[in-house]
């Protein structure tokens, strides 16, 4: 028997989050955080929108859609504190915090590409990387091309403190993307050739874990008891 498409309601995502048994504080948080990148999607689009119209209007347009993702998510993108528990200890008084080594690493496409656009906008009044547009010609892609260039031809490495900050590490055949871990700007894994995938708009945002849980060599199954 077909719905009738006219009377259909699709599921929320509360209701399935809950057909897999979730507990509740965790369906809570799940839901917290979409409506968080939800609303801020939708604030970045106003922003663009604004920065490409010349509507005498444009204000009043943007604070419009401004309230309107404020109704989304009233937190307005604040995340919850991070409990005490998992925090590092803090040193004690006249104790020196440990020193973390140090070591250089190749700089990626990503993170030249911002570095590029950073000089742009410091030298020549240019739009930051949080603004300018995604449209070829005019974009993000023309700074991380620029990047693919320079480090073809020449080794860039930059010191950092501490653990490597985690890669996204989600992968397609023949594909792996090594942007930062977590959301990306425009919803799209990146290796470091320039080609992209779609990445999905809830955690988890990278198949990562699963591929390393796969990778797993299965346990022997158990012998019987009592059995030859």
């Amino acid at each position: 028997m077909t719905a009738d498409p006219m009377n259909y309601n699709p599921p929320t995502a509360q209701r399935m989050l809950e057909g897999y048994g979730l507990p509740e504080d965790v369906i809570d948080g799940v839901l917290a955080v979409h409506a968080q990148e939800l609303a801020e999607m939708q604030r970045a689009d106003a922003q663009a929108r604004h920065d490409r119209s010349y509507s005498d209007n444009r204000v009043f347009e943007l604070k419009g859609a401004r309230i309107a993702a404020d109704l989304i998510d009233p937190t307005r993108g604040e995340r919850p504190a991070v409990p005490a528990a998992v925090l590092p200890p803090a040193p004690r008084a006249g104790e020196e915090p440990p020193a973390q080594p140090q070591r250089d690493e190749p700089v990626r496409v990503e993170t030249l590409a911002r570095l590029l656009c950073g000089a742009d906008t410091t030298l020549s009044d240019g739009p930051s990387w949080g603004r300018i547009s995604q449209t070829p010609g005019l974009g993000r892609d023309e700074y991380r091309n620029a990047a693919r260039y320079l480090l073809r031809r020449v080794t860039i490495t930059q010191t950092v403190n501490g653990p490597a900050a985690p890669l996204c590490g989600d992968q397609i055949p023949g594909m792996t993307c090594t942007l930062p871990d977590g959301p990306h700007d425009d919803w799209k894994h990146r290796d470091e050739e320039g080609h992209w995938w779609s990445q999905m708009r809830v955690p988890p945002y990278s198949n990562r874990e699963r591929l390393a849980a796969e990778a797993q060599p299965a346990s022997p199954p158990a012998r019987p008891r009592g059995g030859v």
